[in-house]
């Protein structure tokens, strides 16, 4: 390699070393590619997407550890950024799971992004501490060595375990990098919730009612969160039920029913004042939803979702 050569790679550009300033353009472009809608459905996000999470983790924490040029080899330097972007990516997945954030493409993407500008940040101040005939630079990497590292070993039994060896780790690095930057699946669900009221005419969960009396209302907030991914016309069904031994339902007074409809990803609270009809005891107060219209005899089994409170229903007289 000739001194032009040399000039040409090694020095810095805009305060920055050139790989550093490449990973990290590649960085950001990588981000603009996978959340920009529209370019993330073409080819592009997986040219992109692979080879990012492929290398750069592991190659701006070997940068960030190794700034010089003699404490590590080119071979060295490029089987351990390829081997060390694994873990870095998994430690990633990790910190999100526990941290109070959705766990997504985007902060998937956000969070690797940042650990790689982090590291490269790093990688560039202890590169500038040293002095510039000790700082590696791109201009000194050989992929001869490469080569020489795949083939020049004592016997041909070798030479293919090295060779084994090198795609194992390619091979391993993309596969963790696609799932890591391919979306998930979203789960769909709806959440329903049962809120009682309090004094101050405010939703709550504490101080649910333990007796009610016939004839006589009795507040209640319904809480529906529709996460199904798009819109749904809901019907919900409120219903007193004597309950048997067994667990069987003897008899049921429906005394509510009503339908509502909720668009995706959003939530809706519905003030209902619920009426009980005879008294008894240990009466079960059954809250069922129902995607759509219910049949004939709604029940526990049969709706989407449900939930219950025990109560004591007095009569009227004796109230």
């Amino acid at each position: 390699m000739t001194d032009g050569e040399t000039e040409r790679f090694g020095p810095w550009v805009a305060g920055l070393p050139v790989d550093v300033a490449l990973a990290g353009g590649l960085t950001l472009l990588t981000a603009l590619v996978v959340v920009t809608p529209g370019l993330n459905e073409t080819p592009l996000r997986i040219a992109f997407a692979v080879p990012f999470a492929l290398l750069l983790p592991g190659y701006a924490f070997v940068s960030a550890l190794f700034p010089g040029d003699t404490t590590l080899s080119n071979t060295a330097r490029a089987v351990f950024s390829l081997a060390a972007s694994p873990p870095l990516l998994a430690l990633v997945g990790v910190g999100l799971h526990v941290a109070p954030v959705a766990l997504t493409t985007g902060t998937e993407l956000l969070g690797v992004a940042v650990l790689v500008l982090g590291l490269l940040a790093f990688a560039t101040r202890r590169r500038a501490a040293l002095p510039a005939a000790e700082r590696f630079a791109v201009a000194e990497i050989d992929f001869g060595d490469v080569r020489a590292w795949l083939v020049a070993s004592e016997s041909r039994r070798e030479s293919m375990v090295n060779l084994l060896l090198a795609v194992s780790v390619v091979v391993a690095v993309a596969s963790v990098g696609a799932v890591a930057l391919t979306p998930a699946p979203t789960e769909s669900y709806t959440e329903f919730a049962v809120f009682a009221e309090n004094d101050s005419g405010e939703p709550t969960t504490d101080g649910y009612p333990s007796t009610l009396t016939a004839g006589q209302s009795e507040p209640f907030y319904l809480g529906i969160q529709n996460d199904e991914g798009h819109a749904e016309n809901y019907t919900v069904v409120v219903a007193f039920q004597q309950v048997g031994p067994n667990q069987t339902v003897e008899s049921q007074q429906v005394v509510d029913e009503f339908e509502i409809r909720v668009d995706g990803g959003e939530q809706t609270r519905v003030r209902r004042s619920i009426t009980p009809v005879e008294g008894g005891m240990d009466q079960r107060l059954t809250f069922m939803l129902y995607r759509g219209a219910p049949p004939e005899t709604p029940s526990r089994e049969t709706a989407y979702r449900d939930l219950h409170l025990w109560v004591d229903v007095r009569s009227g007289v004796d109230a």
